[in-house]
């Protein structure tokens, strides 16, 4: 049995100039390394996207341009950030989003990008957790976690991994097993919010579902659905709400 506790973990957050992985470029880059359940070192970095940066990004992350001129561009430390990951499980907060930023900078520099086992505390804490909403402070601060600075790379990064560790007990102690488990849990959760996106267009308010997978049934999906379990129903609202947790993250 392989467990998931004993092994290594990088747990990466970043900050980004937007959520569009395809356009948006990172700006810093948090990765906080564990063993045993124990830190074993951190890494963290200021990057220039070499384009401006919006003022709600400045706004969320407190990060301004003049913060990141002089600072190395992403192909400067595309190997450190390797060399941080590297025979470690991978962890990350709405783990599809972090990835995906990853994978499109190492695009941009012709550079592959290794398959890694990814844990996402955000699908796991869905599911053993009974919350009104599961932005990463809120969890954080269920779980009694400090967070000193929210929407900072490392200290993201590093609540993520605590919140791992502190919900462990309610997990498979097998790696191979949670994740299997986890990937289930991820499929339900998707299958739900592609049903409200689905039938959105015939009710652009809210949804209800009879259906789940979890303790909770008739959840009430919005926009940021991913969060929480019950959002504004006013659409512009909810896609400000939504924009605000994503892009910080959390």
């Amino acid at each position: 049995m392989s467990l998931w506790i004993e092994m290594p973990i990088a747990s990466l957050d970043t900050e980004t100039t937007g959520l569009d992985m395809k356009t948006a470029r990172v700006i810093e880059i948090g990765i906080a390394c564990y063993v045993n359940g124990k830190q074993e070192n951190t890494y963290s970095q200021l990057v220039d996207p070499q384009e401006p940066i919006p003022p709600k990004i400045t706004e969320i992350t407190k990060i301004t341009s003049d913060d990141l001129k002089g600072k190395p561009v992403f192909a400067d430390i595309a190997d450190d950030v390797m060399k941080c990951l590297e025979n470690r499980i991978f962890l990350a907060y709405n783990a599809p989003y972090d990835l995906g930023m990853l994978r499109a900078e190492f695009k941009r520099l012709n550079r592959p990008f290794p398959e890694l086992k990814v844990l996402d505390p955000l699908v796991l804490a869905r599911e053993v957790l009974s919350l009104k909403g599961y932005k990463l402070g809120a969890v954080a601060k269920y779980l009694k976690i400090d967070m000193e600075r929210a929407h900072r790379a490392l200290d993201d990064a590093a609540a993520a991994a605590e919140i791992m560790y502190k919900i462990g007990h309610l997990l498979p102690s097998d790696l191979n097993e949670l994740l299997n488990v986890q990937e289930q849990w991820k499929n339900a959760q998707d299958a739900k919010r592609r049903q409200w996106q689905q039938r959105r267009s015939g009710r652009p308010d809210v949804l209800t579902l009879n259906t789940s997978t979890t303790q909770d049934n008739k959840l009430r999906l919005g926009p940021a659905y991913i969060y929480t379990r019950e959002t504004n129903p006013d659409p512009v609202v909810a896609f400000i709400k939504d924009y605000a947790s994503r892009v910080g993250n959390k």
